[in-house]
């Protein structure tokens, strides 16, 4: 006898149908969307957890424009070095002015006045004022009867630091002449000064720099050559492997040593030397390695070539936890999907009756599969969105900024949205899969007489 097919239910008649069912045991399904959410909410924080753990490896990886393995902190292991500080300041010159300087890379940042044409911009102190709220610096900025804006970050970088860290610089670094016929030194913005200053615009005096012929800062105008991208980083101030890894560069002003040594205007040894590079790959090592070490011991100094990796891994306490954070999201995934299927399995055997008579109505199995997966679907969804968004609204809450404007959290922010947003996704589709295929093969063997005969 031929088997007659039965006609595919259209999808608005399955949703009503599905939404009848869930109205019919709404107290059901809501608690098991909350014990859902629990579920992800906890996967979600074992996720951050591991991501914290690796977070200084992940901006690291784009941080650089090499392999961080070939990228080198050169340093002295010997702090006592720097209590001798006449041994220290003519050692620092002689490393600026040694043939192995020019394959290094170094940069620094410090805290200086702004300019009056910034402290003036109504604009710019309300960048300013919003990148700064809730910091420490804040606070002491208003004890001393300061204002966000006051003072801003001034970084120095060589040619070398803005290969390493791919700063790509838009602009024409000419050197020009201020109304006096002094050298000007170009200044780049970052990029959230966009429209705040303009290219070509002076801003005026700063004491950072020195005259070749003097030991003591002096008075240098300073332009806006162009702008440094947004999102250029560079590395935190002294890094020695910590997770506060990174430093924006997008509310700071930016100067090139090359650019302040062109306009005959010299730098601070000392500050240059605070924060040096060398990016080498192991058959470039040996060269660079021998050439500081004569210098480092013709002052005594112990020198030490320290990967970023090596910093890294010497400082992160995660790793040791690694393992188990990891256990638990497993624990917590199987828990969460047995939890799932078991609430399916029920459901099923409670609409048996409700099966039957639809079967007879002319409703397919396939029709009562894709009903079965679209609710078990809408669970896990809406269980995975609630658990995100309430996460997501905790660690928002939580967010603290550091003097930069540059919030730490706010990476925090983006490796939840990066990261844990699709791991958290690939999670329910693959837990929509695994519980409904054992409901699935239940409604397979309904038949629609023997269920009615029940009745």
């Amino acid at each position: 006898m031929k088997k007659h097919n039965k006609a595919k239910m259209k999808l608005p008649n399955r949703c009503r149908f599905v939404l009848d069912m869930l109205t019919d045991r709404l107290k059901l399904f809501l608690m098991v969307v909350i014990m859902g959410t629990v579920s992800f909410g906890l996967i979600d924080v074992c996720l951050m957890m591991l991501l914290e753990s690796r977070q200084t490896y992940l901006l690291a990886d784009t941080l650089f424009s090499v392999d961080k393995e070939f990228v080198y902190k050169v340093r002295d292991m010997d702090v006592m070095n720097m209590l001798d500080m006449a041994n220290e300041n003519q050692f620092q010159k002689e490393l600026v002015q040694s043939d192995v300087w020019r394959e290094l890379s170094a940069y620094t940042y410090s805290e200086e006045y702004a300019f009056a044409v910034l402290k003036d911009n109504p604009d710019y102190r309300r960048l300013m004022a919003g990148s700064y709220a809730g910091t420490v610096m804040e606070k002491l900025w208003y004890s001393d009867n300061q204002q966000p804006g006051d003072y801003m970050l001034f970084a120095t970088i060589n040619e070398n630091a803005g290969e390493l860290f791919d700063i790509g610089i838009s602009g024409n670094a000419e050197i020009l002449k201020d109304e006096d016929g002094n050298n000007m030194v170009p200044v780049y913005a970052g990029s959230r000064l966009q429209g705040i200053v303009e290219q070509g615009q002076v801003l005026g005096t700063i004491d950072c720099f020195y005259a070749d012929d003097e030991e003591t800062y002096i008075p240098v105008s300073c332009y806006v050559a162009g702008f440094i991208p947004q999102g250029a980083l560079i590395l935190a101030d002294g890094y020695q492997g910590q997770s506060d890894i990174a430093v924006g560069l997008d509310i700071m002003l930016m100067v090139c040593c090359e650019d302040v040594f062109a306009a005959g205007y010299g730098m601070n040894a000392y500050n240059l030397t605070k924060n040096v590079y060398a990016a080498a790959k192991p058959e470039e090592l040996p060269g660079v390695r021998s050439q500081l070490l004569r210098l480092y011991e013709k002052y005594g100094k112990k020198l030490d070539l320290c990967t970023v990796t090596q910093m890294m891994d010497e400082n992160n306490e995660w790793n040791q936890s690694l393992m188990l954070m990891f256990a638990v999201a497993v624990i917590l995934m199987v828990s969460g999907f047995l939890a799932f299927t078991t609430t399916s399995i029920i459901s099923v055997l409670l609409k048996q009756r409700q099966y039957g008579i639809m079967l007879a109505n002319g409703v397919s199995h396939r029709d009562l599969k894709a009903m079965l997966a679209m609710e078990t679907a809408l669970k896990y969804v809406m269980s995975a969105v609630a658990a995100f968004c309430i996460m997501h609204a905790v660690y928002l809450s939580e967010a603290t900024y550091v003097y930069t404007g540059v919030n730490y959290h706010m990476t925090y922010l983006h490796m939840h949205w990066q990261y844990a947003l699709p791991v958290l996704l690939l999670i329910c589709a693959a837990g929509i899969v695994f519980s409904v295929w054992i409901p699935a093969r239940m409604i397979d063997r309904l038949n629609a007489m023997e269920l009615l005969r029940q009745i």
